[in-house]
């Protein structure tokens, strides 16, 4: 008589209720990372919508650090919070963290569709409010993938994490296209969206079973510093975009030097309170793993171009190209991300190709091809003009997206798959934690990318703009000491700052601008024309940047094997 199958140590459900449960797990996981990537890329497109809604203008103080913080501060919270939700979940169980998850996730998001003051206590009220989410966010992405490896086995690792990845392009999608559409309608809509989704997200996740916990500590050390080496770089990142004491930009702000040696001098005292740490907040260990090492190496420089560049197009578009083609204000959102798409489609359809392929024929070979891939893309953008053809602009965004879509599965794969049931969370929480730093460094850092080259050129941009409109040289002089940042943001919200430039000049230098001058200088239509020439020269400057940045990452993996091949040489 065939024996009954028995349990699995330590109260694990049956092997074949296991196996069962794993296309329930992949659907719902399918959903938490729904939500986390539409959450981020329809605030992106809803920018302009929520300044405006809430009455608060680029020349206002700390505009541009309030942008920066409200996109950021979800990321933020997300890296410093998702290791220790990692070992929290190993002690009180994944599953019910997970749900707790949706719970958070839900009611922030509601709340933040209720903010209904002006200005800027209205704008903290958002960034506070998305941190919350974070928290949710971060329950949820540490545990998917951390559930996915429990539940799959280890040669369909790869085809799962690209079938969950099809999710995560899905949502950059789903919500780059519904940030446009609900952005023109009411920019709070963008946060309720979220509520039925979740809901339905945590009523299927009813029927998850749970695996075994364990007894671990936390770091508290580990934890304090990291968060505050997060904080103090993105500190200073964002406030060295603001101007300071009659510069352009605070890199020499003493309170920004200051937030960088903070920052170095926490992560210091962060990599000894590891190594002395019984339970560290990351075991530093794993990366001697070369697979995981160059994973996480390769995955945090792709992060970078990929989340950056998602952010700069948006610039692009909305700031300049859109307006020159005589697109309205009001529907530039929704055509900006439109616009993105070709980049997000060839994510979307070659994520889960490669993660199938990576299982038959190995990763490392879509790994390091999908970087180059990329970087070939990066590299045909930096030859497009400020008023390119779409025509040709779009294959460039193709290529980028087939690259990084063809790296982003086979990486995660070799990521977890290179780890043992009892270091998956705390692997899942590293990469969360490499993905999300990327995340919230990259917007800063593309913008201040971006401000810097506009830095060496706006003044000269501005003036030609002005000189061919017809206004003289006396009044010129006083008209192009624009900050950066706020021409950029003033261009995105579609507010023309000479009205209020003109307003400050001396009366005896306006009354010498003719009035024909005056009507073309303070139409919509001129200021993205006059900063055209200034951004492409900092988009340009980007672009090279995350060129060399992914060819970098693509030699990653070839060195890890090479490593990895002397070492067994040694070994035998």
């Amino acid at each position: 008589m065939q024996k009954k199958p028995t349990p699995l140590a330590g109260g694990r459900m049956l092997r074949r209720d296991r196996l069962k449960g794993k296309w329930e797990i992949l659907a719902n996981t399918t959903i938490s990372t729904l939500l986390n990537t539409m959450n981020l890329s329809m605030i992106l497109v809803a920018l302009p919508a929520i300044f405006l809604g809430l009455n608060f203008l680029p020349f206002q103080k700390d505009a541009a650090p309030y942008v920066l913080w409200l996109i950021s501060g979800y990321g933020i919270i997300s890296a410093t919070t998702v290791v220790t939700f990692g070992k929290l979940s190993d002690m009180y169980g994944r599953v019910r963290l997970y749900k707790l998850g949706y719970v958070i996730f839900i009611l922030s998001s509601f709340a933040l569709g209720l903010v209904y003051t002006g200005g800027t206590s209205a704008i903290l009220a958002l960034i506070l409010g998305r941190m919350v989410q974070a928290i949710g966010g971060a329950l949820l992405a540490v545990n998917g993938p951390a559930m996915l490896a429990d539940y799959f086995p280890k040669k369909e690792i790869g085809k799962a994490m690209g079938l969950n990845q099809t999710s995560t392009i899905a949502g950059t999608v789903f919500g780059l296209l519904l940030g446009g559409i609900l952005a023109s309608i009411n920019w709070r809509l963008i946060f309720l969206i979220n509520v039925p989704i979740g809901v339905i997200g945590l009523l299927l996740s009813v029927r998850i079973r749970g695996m075994p916990r364990q007894k671990v500590g936390i770091d508290w050390k580990g934890n304090a510093t990291f968060f505050s080496f997060v904080i103090f770089l993105l500190l200073g990142i964002t406030y060295g975009v603001r101007s300071y004491r009659g510069a352009q930009e605070g890199w020499l702000n003493p309170l920004v030097l200051l937030s960088f040696i903070l920052s170095i001098a926490s992560f210091v005292l962060f990599l000894r309170a590891e190594r002395r740490s019984k339970n560290p907040m990351m075991d530093l260990g794993l990366f001697r793993v070369s697979k995981f090492s160059s994973g996480n190496f390769s995955l945090f420089i792709s992060s970078l171009a990929r989340q950056g560049l998602a952010f700069i197009l948006i610039l692009l578009f909305q700031a300049v190209w859109l307006p020159l083609h005589d697109y309205s204000y009001a529907s530039a959102p929704f055509w900006s991300s439109v616009y993105t798409l070709p980049f997000l489609l060839a994510f979307f359809v070659f994520g889960p190709v490669s993660g199938y392929l990576s299982d038959e024929y190995g990763s490392d070979l879509f790994v390091v091809s999908g970087l180059l891939i990329a970087a070939l893309g990066f590299a045909t953008l930096y030859f497009q003009p400020y008023n390119f053809s779409y025509v040709w602009f779009s294959p460039s965004l193709f290529i980028i997206g087939m690259g990084l879509g063809l790296f982003s599965s086979p990486n995660t794969a070799n990521i977890m798959g290179t780890l043992g049931k009892k270091n998956r969370s705390m692997g899942s929480g590293i990469r969360s934690v490499v993905s999300n730093i990327a995340m919230s460094t990259s917007f800063s850092l593309y913008l201040a990318i971006i401000l810097l080259g506009m830095g060496t050129t706006l003044h000269s941009s501005l003036n030609s703009a002005l000189s061919a409109a017809g206004v003289p040289q006396t009044a010129i002089a006083g008209m192009t000491r624009i900050p950066e940042s706020e021409a950029l943001l003033s261009a995105m919200l579609g507010y023309n700052p000479m009205s209020s430039i003109l307003a400050g000049l001396p009366h005896g230098i306006y009354s010498q601008i003719p009035q024909s001058a005056l009507k073309k200088i303070t139409s919509l239509a001129f200021f993205p024309q006059a900063i055209a020439d200034s951004f492409i020269y900092g988009f340009r400057i980007m672009v090279a940047v995350s060129t060399v940045l992914l060819i970098i990452a693509a030699l990653l993996p070839l060195l890890a094997a090479r490593l990895s091949k002397n070492k067994n040489r040694r070994m035998k």
